[in-house]
């Protein structure tokens, strides 16, 4: 259980499905911190196990893998993942899109099939619609053989990118949950960093925004920053990768996911 005196989410508004309201009967917006321990609003609540599935206790603060599963529960996802025809199934659209924002793809993989597109959409061949990706395609390239697919990539990890596909962060959390599966360590240390950068170039989009704005109206105080298409994105990453993360990089991370999870 966190202290909430203590918490960065302390002054932050938060939605609520419960629809707090004040003396006059008005919906109003939820302090996240003035929120009374176990108090869930206007709505009843009943709690019961019908149909609950036993999960294990929430690992203790620090340890990670934590959002979905505990650190013991990595056998029985990794076992899932190989022997059951649903797990061997998520693992090969996993892998689709990882080794194409790495730049790897080959429509000819296990993890390529089946072939629903069939090169019948700008050429793409395998099970998933790597277009999304966005990667800034050649002309006479197929969707699935960008050749800057592997020099964007590294250049999050090397931090010299000046700007990236905002599709990846969606990836970022499946190759982080990919790194963490498969124990590839290396991997996941690039991961973290092609994270950092692209926070960065994030945050300085961000702030610039909010600098226009608010010159705009400079009596009137924006609101919280817009939540950013990585957010939760960047949760799951941060918790598949934490094990690899250094003290800097966890902290860059915290903070972002603290300042724009204001709403959640």
């Amino acid at each position: 259980m966190f202290d909430p005196a203590v918490s960065e989410f302390l002054d932050r508004p938060a939605d609520s499905y419960s629809n707090y309201r004040d003396a006059d009967g008005k919906p109003v917006q939820l302090i996240w911190g003035q929120a009374p321990l176990n108090d869930f609003g206007s709505r009843p609540i009943t709690f019961d196990a019908i149909g609950a599935r036993v999960v294990r206790p929430m690992p203790a603060p620090g340890v990670h893998p934590r959002i979905y599963f505990g650190p013991d529960d990595l056998p029985d996802v990794r076992n899932r993942l190989k022997d059951t025809r649903a797990g061997q199934r998520a693992w090969n659209n996993i892998l689709s899109w990882t080794e194409m924002m790495k730049g790897r793809y080959d429509d000819k993989a296990a993890y390529a099939q089946p072939d629903v597109w069939k090169g019948g959409f700008g050429g793409l061949h395998g099970p998933v619609p790597l277009y999304r990706l966005s990667i800034p395609r050649e002309n006479g390239f197929a969707y699935n053989q960008h050749p800057k697919a592997a020099a964007i990539y590294r250049s999050l990890v090397d931090g010299t990118a000046t700007e990236f596909p905002a599709f990846y962060w969606n990836t970022f959390a499946l190759e982080a949950f990919r790194c963490l599966i498969t124990n590839d360590e290396a991997a996941g240390r690039d991961l973290a960093k092609a994270t950092i950068t692209a926070l960065t170039l994030d945050q300085a989009k961000r702030a610039a925004d909010r600098a226009a704005k608010q010159a705009k109206n400079p009596a009137v105080p924006l609101p919280p920053p817009d939540q950013p298409v990585g957010t939760y994105q960047l949760a799951f990453t941060y918790d598949f990768l934490f094990n690899w993360l250094t003290p800097a990089q966890r902290t860059a991370i915290h903070a972002e996911l603290a300042a724009t999870t204001w709403s959640h």
